[in-house]
């Protein structure tokens, strides 16, 4: 499993963690594809195309928190080397004071050493 690969994905969900879109534009490819393909949220199946329009979509989601953090627990890579599934959980409180939290399989690709994929599935029955 490629180390690399790994510390590239942890370092993206930290910068989401911090909400440091900025930092996190700087891993993302170009044309990178971004999906949340059960989520009950705006972002459609076919999910947005591009580096401008996913971090505005991050950064809009990320507003909507206090505070918000997601890790990696669990890490697989198949044969093809360029794509890592990961396993992560989430927690975040609200501005309103809800809490939210759910758990995600990620699949990441990579292109030229940037994120150019990321299909986030999450558990859409613990969209608190």
């Amino acid at each position: 499993m490629s180390t690399q690969i790994i510390e590239t994905v942890q370092r993206a969900l930290d910068r989401v963690s911090h909400a440091d879109i900025p930092a996190l534009g700087s891993m993302l490819s170009e044309t990178v594809h971004f999906s949340l393909p059960f989520s009950s949220e705006s972002v459609e199946q076919k999910g947005i195309a591009g580096r401008g329009k996913a971090l505005a979509m991050l950064k809009d989601a990320l507003a909507q928190f206090e505070r918000f953090q997601i890790l990696a627990h669990e890490f697989w890579q198949p044969a093809e080397g360029n794509v890592i599934i990961v396993e992560a959980t989430s927690i975040g409180v609200r501005k309103d004071q809800s809490v939210y939290q759910n758990r995600y399989a990620l699949i990441v690709r990579f292109s030229d050493q940037l994120i150019s994929d990321c299909r986030c599935y999450s558990n859409p029955l613990m969209d608190t």
